[in-house]
């Protein structure tokens, strides 16, 4: 998933090849970790697994559920609708069909997942979530997936044709934006609380780097969705 983002830099680069390994890497995700089409019986459209066995089918734990990180797969989103947006209008034919194939199922992703992660209350996306019970199994809320969100929402919201896809968008943007507030601390230079619980209190738990890099989740995904948000 990460590669997508440095396949964003080799395109804006003039590097030759990078359009379609950024292609490649999106359409293998979305082939091998997302429920579209019903592909998988039981979980529901859009869902997105963290883990694959090695026949390439959702990795079943031996309680028999099936582990997602919303996080992650909004973060996916995020990524690949970004890559999708800087190549769309340079490509024709084959390319260009492929793009809007791929860029039509990340609203789909973006609404299930953070449907799946979001807690209304507290206001925080949970760090992991059983498709098979439809409940949360870390309830934990990280930082990071607010910004990965955020901007996810914004990229899919300037390429939305519907008013119905817009307007889930900028929902999950507001409710993403509004809880990314309840981190952000005035006292700290406007870092965030890297985790809370369930009850939106801040916990002892560092789930990755510290957040001071403009180039990491925070700083990275916010200056995209600025750019994204200035499309509209």
């Amino acid at each position: 998933m990460i590669q997508i983002g440095a396949a964003c830099l080799l395109v804006e680069s003039g590097i030759a090849g990078a359009v379609e390994r950024g292609l490649d890497l999106i359409e293998h995700e979305l082939a091998t970790y997302a429920n579209l089409e019903g592909r998988i019986p039981g979980l529901l459209e859009g869902d997105f697994w963290e883990n694959v066995d090695d026949r390439g089918e959702p990795f079943v734990e031996e309680d028999g559920s099936i582990f997602s990180d919303p996080g992650h797969a909004l973060e996916f989103v995020g990524l690949a609708a970004k890559f999708i947006a800087i190549t769309a209008g340079a490509a024709t034919g084959e390319r260009a069909d492929r793009l809007l194939a791929a860029s039509s199922r990340l609203p789909v992703i973006l609404e299930r997942n953070f449907a799946n992660g979001y807690f209304p209350g507290p206001q925080g996306i949970s760090k992991g979530f059983d498709l098979v019970s439809r409940r949360h199994v870390n309830t934990d809320m990280p930082w990071w997936n607010l910004p990965e969100t955020i901007r996810a929402a914004a990229y899919c919201l300037a390429a939305a044709e519907e008013a119905e896809t817009e307007a889930i968008c900028l929902g999950v943007l507001r409710d993403a934006h509004n809880a990314f507030r309840e981190y952000v601390r005035p006292d700290l230079h406007l870092m965030a609380y890297q985790t809370r619980d369930a009850n939106g209190r801040p916990v002892d738990l560092i789930p990755a780097t510290a957040d001071a890099d403009p180039g990491y989740h925070t700083g990275l995904s916010l200056i995209d969705a600025i750019a994204a948000i200035e499309r509209l």
